[in-house]
């Protein structure tokens, strides 16, 4: 099992292949902080990178907000321990990763 996850400098996270045990890809959700929003988009920093993400399906999202982020849709509102806790473990696993070669 590979995670897959990979640090790049500028601080976004960038997925390789992964697969989750038969062989398939697999996706995955990272937290983000929404900078600003406007009608149901909004402007969020992941690793110090601005996205545009919708907000389509956490409506009660606001700025200042964590939300966790998957293809491009704030899918849940995190609080902010959780957020950084995670946002924490995606780093160490990026270290890992970059010590295997």
């Amino acid at each position: 099992f590979r995670t897959g996850i990979k640090y790049k400098s500028g601080g976004i996270y960038k997925l390789r292949k992964c697969d989750d045990f038969t062989g398939r890809n697999m996706c995955l959700a990272i937290p983000a902080l929404i900078k600003s929003i406007e009608d149901k988009e909004a402007e969020a920093e992941i690793g110090g990178i601005t996205r545009r993400i919708s907000l389509w399906l956490t409506p009660e999202a606001k700025v200042g907000d964590y939300v966790l982020i998957h293809a491009g849709y704030a899918i849940n509102v995190l609080d902010q321990e959780e957020a950084e806790e995670t946002l924490k473990l995606f780093e160490e696993i990026a270290a890992l990763g970059g010590e295997e070669g």
